[in-house]
């Protein structure tokens, strides 16, 4: 009888393993949250040693990859460049999706998947300060983006993430220009 009490509390632990975690919807339902009815076209972007160690030497963060994954979101007549951005906060990952505007500032930062416990999820009210930045202004935590106290490691995620995401646009967008010449 006691191995029967042993299956039925491991069954509601395991079952209560996802809600103690932060939350995991995969990129794809947030972009069609975000755009719904747009057309989406994917775009894998291979970036050259030049343009990461440009990256590198603007943010002062490291890339993770040369690979980056950016969306052009058409909706009407105005189309919106999202990228998607995936990295460790502690030792689980985030994905987000930033949505830049014409101006090259962030007009939208979501937290798709956060695999870290979820009392470390910052709340979208504080995420709204890295909303309308650009990629040369500055973003320090604690001075320019308020702190956030118990998910310093969280914070600081979404503000490098922010950073990346805008040099990463800036450098596309430049070499774009300069190609058109």
């Amino acid at each position: 009888m006691a191995w029967v009490l042993v299956i039925i509390t491991n069954f509601f632990l395991a079952l209560s393993i996802p809600f103690a975690l932060g939350k995991n919807v995969p990129f794809q339902e947030t972009l069609d949250e975000l755009f719904p009815k747009c057309e989406q076209r994917k775009e894998n972007i291979f970036l050259t040693q030049e343009q990461k160690d440009k990256i590198e030497k603007d943010t002062g963060l490291s890339l993770y990859s040369k690979m980056a994954l950016r969306y052009h979101v058409t909706c009407k007549e105005s189309t919106k460049t999202v990228y998607i951005d995936s990295h460790i906060v502690r030792t689980l990952n985030e994905t987000v999706v930033v949505v830049i505007d014409e101006d090259n500032k962030i007009e939208n930062f979501r937290i798709s998947s956060f695999m870290e416990p979820s009392e470390y999820i910052p709340p979208q009210s504080w995420i709204k300060q890295v909303v309308n930045k650009r990629a040369f202004e500055k973003m320090r935590l604690n001075y320019e983006i308020d702190g956030l106290s118990g998910a310093t490691l969280s914070t600081n995620a979404v503000v490098n993430a922010s950073r990346r995401v805008l040099h990463l646009h800036d450098v596309l967008k430049k070499e774009q220009v300069s190609a058109k010449k």
